[in-house]
């Protein structure tokens, strides 16, 4: 097992080497000085290694609870790798979900059927009333007082239809 201070001064050496904690977990310590968690393990019959952090933002304690993690999705039958992916990807698409992406996904459908002119004028509204104000902001985080708020904005300039 592995101490924090063992971590703390592990030194860069000409080539790679691991200082191993036990349970398949270990400190990869390049010759840059880089040092970094790693897990080691076995899925579908292939070796394979998962990134655990960088010491010292990711310190022993965390680690190992980063391993035992890694270790319950293994014995469910989840790969640890594809996990993180799959998180990762999940956390870009809900970040990218504003209503200015449902807006542009709602216009290229609807247009389909218009004429360009209009779809072009339709889309005008939308970015010249709605997206200012509304346009960066999650979904989610739209309430009904925001919506009211920009249909406010749009009245008092004298505008009755978007």
């Amino acid at each position: 097992m592995l101490t924090e201070l063992q971590c703390k001064n592990a030194k860069p050496k000409e080539k790679p080497y691991i200082l191993s904690d036990g349970n398949s977990l270990y400190l990869e310590v390049h010759p840059n000085g880089g040092r970094y968690w790693r897990y080691k393990y076995r899925f579908l019959d292939k070796q394979k290694r998962c990134a655990l952090g960088v010491y010292p933002e990711t310190g022993l304690a965390e680690a190992r609870e980063k391993l035992r993690e890694a270790r319950k999705l293994v014995s469910n039958g989840i790969d640890p790798n594809r996990h993180k992916q799959e998180k990762k990807r999940e956390a870009i698409l809900e970040a990218q979900n504003t209503l200015e992406m449902v807006a542009r996904l709602w216009h290229q459908k609807k247009a389909v059927g218009l004429s360009p002119r209009y779809a072009n004028f339709m889309w005008s509204r939308i970015e010249k009333d709605v997206l200012p104000s509304l346009g960066r902001r999650h979904i989610n985080d739209i309430r009904p007082l925001d919506i009211i708020d920009a249909l406010k904005r749009v009245e008092a300039r004298g505008a009755h239809e978007l």
